[in-house]
């Protein structure tokens, strides 16, 4: 399955991807490989550890805050800037930063970046569509390694289909005067990380250089020796930016809680290791579910007062930073779903799983009943006794999802009613979301109708 020409394997579902690309493979990869244990060994060999590890750090942090800006604010406009000069200027600061950033980290241009992954929530986890979905291969070591590194070593960034399923949000992103001065300058932007960055804090925090400044004498070796560590800190701390971030696409697709369930959860896991790396982009299945929400860790009346929602609270930084800089009346919204909603959701994975048990037990009655020719009737018996009782409860839970529905529908309807002198955008958002719930009762009460009557 591997060879030379595609060390990557490419999946059945995508051959007509283009060729696999050796400048990405050695970006994304080999160079990563080489620099990462370089620094360390060199960091063994001469010190250097508390002042290289805090450069680490900082540049780490600060490209993991840009991610934010990519994902809540321009991918799902989670949250939005007041309209005064204090808001205006905010958003400008955070939009640059974020555009800065974001190329210091090596995520690509944030047009670009945005569009892919609101495809990913459009066709998510679905083979053949979604570019990055870990289900491409039965191996869940080909399907880690694709949704890790390997789809960005076939996917022409250029010719990626972007108009098809994303033009109004392709606009939307092409207004923004720093988007698209970033998407033109992201090469250079990240050139610039990578080299002349590092060399002029090189210069700023050597002694020798000042002393050169100051006197004329210029301890060459030296100098050239700060300025090489400070490259391969500034590039550490950008590959290791890059494969925290890239275990969103992966492990959060394998392993981890999955507490919610709808139409848009596929794969995603809360996973709490990526979640620690990523400042609460690992809650991914809360994101799934809720796509719009500002807070990805949800802290909601169920589990408020437990220690891992206080645990929660505490990882989803993003979100922190969204609340502070709402607490300093900068922020117009931020989207979060009520409680009813999280309720419901969670009531939803319950009949998930609930109905997927039944599944598996019908199936496994149907094999039975076929197996045993009639040798075997107790056994059969007392199965389908468990497939009777198992479906009663299938049927509670479904009575309860109703309840919830109906809740959901109330605290939209008052949520729609609430704003709708103050904001209309904000009502049409909650009357859009009780349409919604209201199309989706209906699906439900048809569906209990038909199993009280079977």
């Amino acid at each position: 399955m591997f060879h030379l020409r595609e060390p990557i394997p490419k999946p059945l579902s995508q051959k007509n991807l283009h060729q696999f690309s050796w400048l990405m493979f050695g970006l994304l990869i080999a160079l990563p490989a080489v620099v990462i244990p370089t620094f360390i060994a060199l960091l063994f060999i001469k010190g250097g550890w508390l002042f290289y590890g805090s450069i680490v750090a900082v540049v780490y942090s600060l490209c993991i805050l840009s991610i934010g800006v990519y994902h809540r604010y321009w991918t799902h406009k989670s949250f939005e800037f007041k309209n005064n000069w204090a808001g205006q200027f905010a958003s400008k600061a955070m939009r640059l930063f974020g555009a800065i950033f974001g190329s210091i980290a090596g995520q690509g241009d944030a047009i670009s970046w945005v569009l892919r992954h609101w495809k990913h929530h459009l066709v998510e986890d679905k083979p053949g569509q979604d570019h990055h979905t870990p289900l491409e291969f039965k191996s869940k070591w080909l399907g880690f390694l694709w949704s890790h590194v390997g789809w960005m070593c076939y996917i022409n960034v250029k010719e990626f289909d972007y108009k098809s399923h994303s033009d109004s949000k392709r606009k939307e992103l092409e207004s923004d005067a720093i988007l698209r001065w970033q998407q033109k300058h992201y090469v250079v932007l990240y050139a610039f990380s990578a080299l002349i960055l590092p060399t002029v804090l090189a210069c700023l925090f050597s002694s020798n250089f000042w002393m050169f400044v100051s006197t004329g004498t210029l301890s060459m070796a030296p100098l050239m020796w700060e300025i090489a560590m400070m490259i391969l800190a500034i590039n550490t701390a950008r590959f290791l930016c890059q494969h925290a971030t890239f275990l969103v696409n992966s492990l959060c697709h394998m392993q981890g809680e999955k507490p919610y369930q709808n139409h848009k959860t596929g794969q995603a896991h809360d996973n709490w290791l990526v979640a620690i790396l990523v400042f609460g982009e690992g809650f991914h299945n809360g994101h799934h579910a809720f796509g719009y929400s500002y807070e990805h860790g949800l802290i909601h009346e169920g589990n408020q007062k437990t220690w891992r929602a206080k645990l929660m609270y505490c990882l989803d930084i993003h979100a922190r930073v969204i609340d502070l800089m709402s607490l300093l009346g900068l922020i117009e919204y931020k989207l979060k779903p009520s409680d009813s909603e999280i309720k419901m959701a969670m009531q939803k994975r319950i009949l998930f799983d609930l109905e997927k048990s039944f599944n598996n037990l019908s199936l496994e009655l149907s094999a039975k009943k076929e197996q045993i020719h009639g040798q075997m009737c107790q056994e059969f018996e007392a199965l389908k006794e468990k497939v009777n009782l198992l479906g009663d409860e299938y049927m509670d839970a479904l009575e309860l999802l109703i309840e919830r529905l109906k809740s959901v529908i109330q605290t939209c309807k008052a949520k729609a009613e609430m704003y709708q002198e103050t904001s209309k955008v904000i009502s049409q958002f909650w009357l859009h979301k009780m349409q919604k719930a209201e199309k989706e009762l209906a699906a439900f009460k048809m569906e209990l109708t038909n199993l009280q009557t079977t």
